[in-house]
């Protein structure tokens, strides 16, 4: 897992243990009174994840910048 971090910032790779803070956040009404869901439930965090996942293995078939 690659890391970038700043004196400010911390960003990593979304990991399976993250489904309950994502569908916490996406779930806030100041967030997804921009988006396109009315809920986002931790099943449907840990399908996002598994997405990503998924997009990151097929990226690194077709780059070295991962």
């Amino acid at each position: 897992m690659k890391i970038l971090e700043t004196e400010r910032l911390y960003l990593r790779t979304l990991e399976n243990y993250d489904a309950m803070h994502l569908s916490y956040y996406r779930s806030k009404e100041e967030v997804k009174e921009f988006q396109s869901w009315d809920s986002f439930t931790i099943e449907d965090a840990r399908k996002r994840i598994k997405e990503c996942k998924h997009i990151k293995k097929l990226n690194l078939v077709y780059s070295n910048y991962h």
